[in-house]
C-alpha cells in the first residue's frame, strides 16, 4: 500500500507495519498515519540504523525520542578476552508493560538504536520503555566510524547502558484509543533472527497487543 498515493489507511485495517524504511516519508503519508491514530489505530514502527530524521521528528510528539546512534555491547568471549559486539544479547524487560509483563527470555537485537519516552507528554497518552540492554552496553553517537571502519569506543558523547531500544504507547484520542509500538531496529524479527533465542515469541507478543481489544 502506498500512504503517498492513497492519503488514507483502509478503514478495516487492523494494524500498520512500517519496518526498516530506507527512504523518508512524505508529509501525505504522516497525515494519513495521524488520521488512522486519530480513529483508534494501531501502528509498529522498526526504525534501525542510521538515522531516518523525518521520523524522528514525527515521534517527538509521540512522547518517543529516537537517537542517532547504535548501542554496541562488550562481549566477552572465552579465550579471547573482551570484544565489541553490535547484536546485543537483552534480558531486561518492563514488567509493567502487558507486551513484557512475566517477559523474561533471552532476545537479540542486531543493529538497533536508542529508543526513549520523551519527558514532555500530553494529557491522554502513555509512554512506556518496554526493553533494555545490559549495564555494560552504550549507545554510540559516532555512527559513520562504527558504518565504516567497524570501530567503537565509549566517549563523552556517547550514553552508557542500560539503553532502551523499544517503546509502547496508549493514547485516547479523538475517535479511539491508539497504540503504538517503536523499536531502534528491525532486523529482531527477519528471517534470519527471528528463530534466534526467543525473538518470535517476543515480536508476537507485541502484534497481538496492537491488534488485541
Amino acid at each position: 500500500m502506498l500512504l503517498s498515493s492513497t492519503r488514507r489507511v483502509p478503514k478495516d485495517a487492523s494494524l500498520v507495519l512500517i519496518a526498516g524504511p530506507v527512504k523518508p516519508l512524505l508529509d501525505p503519508e504522516f497525515e494519513a498515519i495521524d488520521e488512522y491514530l486519530k480513529t483508534g489505530g494501531k501502528v509498529m514502527l522498526l526504525l534501525p540504523p542510521p538515522d531516518n530524521n523525518t521520523l524522528n521528528s514525527y515521534l517527538k510528539k509521540w512522547g518517543r525520542n529516537v537517537g542517532s546512534n547504535v548501542v554496541v555491547n562488550q562481549v566477552i568471549r572465552l579465550f579471547s578476552g573482551p570484544s565489541l559486539g553490535i547484536q546485543p544479547i537483552v534480558e531486561t524487560y518492563s514488567q509493567d508493560h502487558p507486551v513484557t509483563q512475566g517477559f523474561k527470555e533471552r532476545t537479540i537485537f542486531p543493529m538497533v538504536r536508542s529508543v526513549e519516552p520523551t519527558t514532555k507528554t500530553w494529557k491522554g497518552l502513555e509512554t512506556t520503555s518496554l526493553i533494555e540492554t545490559s549495564a555494560t552496553s552504550w549507545a554510540e553517537s559516532d555512527v559513520d566510524t562504527i558504518f565504516g571502519q567497524g570501530k567503537a569506543s565509549m566517549d563523552k558523547d556517547d550514553v552508557q547502558g542500560p539503553i532502551s531500544i523499544a517503546v509502547g504507547l496508549t493514547a485516547k484520542l479523538r475517535d479511539g484509543n491508539a497504540k503504538m509500538i517503536v523499536v531502534g531496529g528491525s532486523s529482531f524479527a527477519n528471517n534470519k533472527f527471528i528463530k534466534e533465542f526467543f525473538n518470535r515469541a517476543l515480536f508476537l507478543n507485541m502484534t497481538n497487543w496492537l491488534i488485541g481489544n
